[in-house]
């Protein structure tokens, strides 16, 4: 809502190396415990996580005039916060979510990393799941991994 056009999940696949597929990534790492019953057996572990979204330059800075209804024509200090504000509200709002499910995260302070062809690091041993959104204003990448610590 916050960019006035609906978005639409495309089909997800696993990611084998590290190089971002956008100019700008907007990282935010989640900890936390899982409690939960399954099967009638309580279970308890810890997990770590990591959120990415990857832009293009042109779609971060359509991104941002969208939320601040500006007319930027290139990526600068002045929307550079715009992707933490856009993943701290996906996560913020998941959290109802995944508490429901016996997740309890606890997420760190979100950070962006821009550049042509920069690479991330994901935490060890952990699948990443690579999923294209598509919109009528923009189209850009979530990257999601999880682990049991």
């Amino acid at each position: 809502t916050m960019l006035n056009c609906s978005i639409t999940a495309k089909s997800p696949s696993y990611k084998s190396d590290n190089k971002a597929k956008g100019d700008i990534s907007c990282i935010l790492g989640v900890g936390g415990s899982y409690d939960n019953k399954i099967d009638g057996k309580e279970v308890k572990s810890n997990f770590n996580a990591m959120m990415v979204l990857s832009f293009s330059y042109n779609v971060y800075v359509k991104c941002a005039n969208a939320m601040l209804g500006e007319n930027n024509t290139e990526f600068n200090n002045e929307i550079a916060d715009c992707g933490t504000e856009i993943i701290n509200i996906i996560v913020g709002n998941s959290k109802t979510a995944l508490n429901k499910m016996g997740y309890f995260p606890s997420m760190s302070i979100p950070s962006i990393v821009n550049g042509k062809n920069h690479t991330l690091s994901y935490p060890n041993n952990s699948d990443i799941i690579l999923i294209p959104i598509e919109s009528s204003l923009v189209d850009f990448y979530i990257e999601l991994c999880y682990n049991e610590a």
